[in-house]
């Protein structure tokens, strides 16, 4: 195969060629007869040592782009390098595509399964062809501002480092389905998140501390904004904590939305079977179980409308032998020092608090609305119920006391101020069950109630609807049982 180079000098300082002819049949007669293997421009004359240099090296093919990048490119995984344009604008992984297209741009993904952590790095617009068979095993990290993602399954989690003081050096890896800090505009739509698992703790050793189960998340946001609509996020749980000689862990959270110092609208989203880890067994006692929520804000502004929250759970407590664990707390919304943020027609049901462990653990409280330290909220037509605190757990023969049963509340406000509760239908609300002992008298069961207020002032509840309130049953003992 022939090479043959065409050389010009131009008055442009900026060195450019491009390939602009491929298997060309060009005669020259005395001069050249064959197939030209390509044709490049440059802006300056080449000796022929440079032209040799640089074909045998392969630039003038893939050194520069004359075209520039993309505003647009396509991913599927069934494209190789006989695709056309492959390496351009047609890659069989997502991050190459994210590499390649211009800021602003569009990439297309076809169905298919990718196993990537993603980097968005750069503002970009990710469409999947749909959220059932556009498949990521893995999870994306968003760190650039008005960043898209829509129409995608993802399933496993991006993982992020447990932050420094966060606790012993086995804890578990904390996962989210999509990861957003520090960065503004974001959108996420019609996407499924499911089946992320928290890192479980390790403690190879035994030691006297033990490590904390992983936290697993739908869609975590710190320092962000945007808007969250149309989001399926299921089976959501944290990791398992470990036995310790000393101080067990805690298990990891579970939630289908994390948000911290962020301002969002969170529309019409599904969350479902979202549960807390295991607390860790302990020689002496047990961890807590972790807690299950299914949206946790913190010091955030948000609008959270038209969402369906249901099978929540808190984390079955550890045991330890001289004190259980108790289960961890299962909440359908928990806002968290929150200012000026909206509740409204909401659907959040079949809630329960964590079983705590035997040898004394406490039930998990349970809420379908948690609010502590938060002012001028507004809940608004939400529809509350089947939430169902954690039973205690149970004592030893003789020697130890049982667990008491975990509070049931439809809506919980603690130290809060000038909120609005209205027009919100609340029922089948149960106090947590006592455990059973014998040997000495049981532990009573749990409070239930519809609306229950804490230190809390300027709050105006009108309108609501309260039914079927139940507080839990007593443990059963031997010679007595308990109260309900």
């Amino acid at each position: 195969i022939f090479f043959f180079i065409i050389s010009l000098i131009m008055r442009y300082t900026l060195f450019t060629y491009t390939n602009i002819l491929r298997s060309c049949e060009v005669s020259v007669p005395g001069f050249f007869q064959g197939k030209i293997d390509e044709v490049v421009l440059y802006n300056k004359a080449l000796n022929q040592s440079e032209v040799s240099y640089r074909y045998n090296n392969g630039f003038g093919k893939e050194d520069f782009n004359f075209r520039g990048k993309p505003s647009t490119v396509f991913v599927d995984d069934d494209f190789n390098a006989s695709t056309l344009d492959w390496g351009y604008d047609h890659f069989n992984h997502i991050q190459e595509g994210i590499n390649a297209v211009s800021e602003n741009g569009t990439e297309y993904v076809y169905n298919g399964t990718y196993t990537e952590q993603i980097d968005v790095t750069k503002t970009v617009y990710l469409d999947g062809e749909n959220n059932t068979n556009t498949i990521i095993i893995g999870g994306f990290n968003i760190s650039k501002d008005n960043t898209s993602i829509q129409n995608f399954k993802i399933t496993k989690g991006y993982e992020w480092p447990n932050e420094a003081g966060d606790g012993p050096q086995y804890n578990g890896e904390n996962k989210a389905g999509v990861y957003i800090k520090s960065s503004s505009f974001c959108t996420l739509s019609s996407n499924n998140i499911c089946e992320i698992y928290g890192g479980n703790a390790t403690n190879p050793d035994y030691e006297m501390c033990g490590g904390y189960g992983g936290i697993a998340t739908g869609i975590y946001l710190s320092l962000a904004s945007g808007d969250f609509y149309n989001n399926t996020i299921n089976n959501i749980t944290g990791g398992n904590a470990e036995f310790a000689q000393d101080i067990p862990g805690n298990g990891g959270d579970g939630m289908g939305f994390y948000l911290e110092s962020s301002a969002c609208n969170l529309i019409n989203n599904n969350i479902n079977n979202i549960s807390g880890g295991a607390g860790g067994g302990g020689a002496l006692t047990g961890g807590n179980g972790g807690n299950g929520i299914g949206f946790y804000l913190k010091s955030s502004t948000c609008n959270l409308t038209d969402s369906s929250i249901y099978f929540i759970s808190g984390g079955t407590g550890g045991e330890g032998y001289y004190g259980g664990g108790s289960g961890g707390f299962g909440d359908g919304i928990w806002l968290y020092s929150c200012n000026n943020t909206i509740v409204k027609q909401c659907t959040i049901s079949n809630i329960t608090g964590g079983p705590g462990s035997d040898y004394g653990g406490w039930g998990g409280f349970c809420n379908g609305l948690y609010l502590y330290s938060c002012n001028f909220t507004t809940i608004n037509q939400c529809d509350i119920s089947n939430i169902t605190g954690g039973p205690g757990g149970l004592g030893s023969y003789y020697d130890g006391f049982s667990g008491f049963g975990g509070i049931g509340a439809g809506i919980n406000l603690q130290s809060t101020s000038s909120n609005i509760i209205n027009s919100n239908n609340i029922s089948a609300i149960n106090g947590g069950k006592g455990g059973s002992v014998y040997g000495r008298q049981a532990n009573p069961g749990a409070n239930a109630t519809g609306i229950y207020l804490q230190d809390s002032e300027l709050t105006n509840v009108t309108s609501n609807i309260i039914n079927f309130i139940t507080g839990g049953a007593g443990g059963s003992g031997s010679p007595n049982g308990s109260n309900g």
